[in-house]
Formats: C-alpha cells, sequence, structure tokens
C-alpha cells in the first residue's frame, strides 16, 4: 500500500503524477491506519484501561509455565516411557522465561499440517 505521505517530502505538493518514495521504511508511511489495523489496537487499549502491564506479564508468564508443563507432562519424549502416544513434542524455546517471551516455539514429530488441524478445529489460532 503506497501512502500519500510516503512521497519524497521535496516534491510531494509538484502533482505531477510521479510517485517519488522516500527511502527505507518512511516510503510506507500512509496518512490515515487502515481501520481493519485499528481494531486489535483499540481492543488491547480497552483491556489495558482494566488492568496493568505487570498484571498482563504476571498472566503471560503463568498460562506460558503451565503450557510448557502440559506439553513436557504430555507430550515430550521422555513422557513416552509412561505413556503410549506416538506424537511428540519437543520446546525449542528456552524454558528461562527471561529469555522467551510469553511464546513458545515448538517442534513435533509428525506433519506439523496434522497439529494445525486438529488446533483449529478446536478453536486455537495458530502462527507459523
Amino acid at each position: 500500500m503506497v501512502g500519500w505521505w510516503g512521497h519524497k517530502e521535496e516534491t510531494r505538493f509538484f502533482m505531477n503524477n510521479q510517485l517519488e518514495l522516500e527511502n527505507g521504511a518512511a516510503g510506507y508511511r500512509i496518512s490515515n491506519p487502515p481501520m481493519m489495523l485499528m481494531v486489535p489496537l483499540i481492543a488491547f487499549l480497552d483491556v489495558l484501561s482494566k488492568t496493568t502491564m505487570q498484571d498482563l506479564r504476571t498472566k503471560s508468564l503463568l498460562l506460558t509455565g503451565y503450557l510448557e508443563y502440559l506439553i513436557n507432562h504430555f507430550l515430550s519424549p521422555s513422557s513416552l516411557n509412561r505413556r503410549t502416544k506416538k506424537v511428540m513434542c519437543t520446546i525449542m524455546t528456552p524454558s528461562d522465561p527471561e529469555q522467551r517471551g510469553c511464546q513458545l516455539s515448538l517442534k513435533f514429530n509428525i506433519d506439523i499440517s496434522l497439529v494445525y488441524r486438529e488446533l483449529v478445529k478446536r478453536g486455537v489460532v495458530v502462527c507459523f
């Protein structure tokens, strides 16, 4: 998407129908942000008005830690000694919460499209 504010400032008002973009990220500037990009921002600001960043961080640590526990308990290669499941999952992200943020990068021993389909069926939004 090309925006008016991405045009070089020196020639912006020449009106000669020749697009001259600014170099770098400045060439992608637009005067009005797209509505579909603003909706998630508005939703986040609404949530943030009801809590604090510290509370959100605390909750993210708890949720990510719980997911890490579940994966290690039910799907890790070492858990197969206790179970007969064929699906294995290895957590690639560091186990230290200060090094990983609030996400886990996972590696499966089966076709990822199968995992994707099962997660989507259960209402999980997946990014890979």
